[in-house]
């Protein structure tokens, strides 16, 4: 197992390093101090199986970091280790896809159970975090319901859905038909309707109102 372990303070990085050599006998273990080591490494190396984190780094931000290693063509999993997750922060990581999640409170048998967890292709979350995601699940799940409701009772067809979200881009009717390959007038059509259905007149009372009931709301 390739492993890059991005971690600033030298003795945590070698801590890291010696435990999980203990533990794997697989392990070939490349350390970086800090976030454009890291990048370059990954640009000019060979391709890792996994990367350990540390957000905390001075020189860049590890979620921008993250982000960067992201728009690889094929990014390894990542491992996000940080002093305390915010609900912001585990939100942010989990859109980038980030399958492991370490605190200040884990030990070191959570580090190996995370990575064990990885090698299986399944993701780990220490007991806290998991709470957090749950909750996140229940928010998604009532706030879903509000959004789905809202487009039952409004009656709005897929089309008209379709014509919603080019229309919330400031596209002019013109522009809505040739991305959708429809005529002006049946763009005019459907915009027509969705005012008439929606019972506003004009594109920022649409907004508004599409807004209030969670209508570009994505489950996050």
């Amino acid at each position: 197992m390739r492993l890059l372990l991005v971690e600033e303070h030298k003795i945590l990085r070698e801590s890291i390093a010696s435990i999980l050599q203990q533990h794997f006998t697989d392990v070939d273990i490349v350390t970086s101090a800090n976030g454009k080591s890291a990048l370059n490494i990954i640009n000019y190396q060979l391709q890792f199986e996994l990367l350990i984190i540390n957000l905390q780094l001075s020189d860049i931000y590890g979620v921008d970091l993250i982000e960067s290693i992201r728009q690889k063509i094929d990014p390894p999993p990542i491992i996000a280790m940080n002093g305390l997750f915010s609900n912001f922060l585990i939100k942010k990581l989990l859109k980038l896809n980030v399958q492991g999640f370490l605190n200040q409170y884990n030990s070191s048998g959570d580090l190996i159970e995370a990575i064990h967890a990885i090698r299986n292709k399944e993701r780990y979350y220490s007991g806290d975090i998991q709470s957090l995601i749950d909750d996140f699940n229940i928010e998604n799940q009532y706030i879903q319901k509000i959004k789905q409701t809202f487009i039952r009772k409004i009656g709005y067809t897929d089309r008209e859905i379709e014509i919603i979200h080019h229309m919330m881009s400031s596209k002019t009717n013109k522009e809505i038909a040739e991305s959708l390959f429809l005529s002006n007038d049946t763009i005019k059509f459907h915009r027509k309707n969705i005012y008439r259905k929606s019972g506003v007149g004009n594109l920022l009372d649409l907004y508004k109102l599409l807004n209030s009931k969670h209508f570009f709301y994505e489950p996050k």
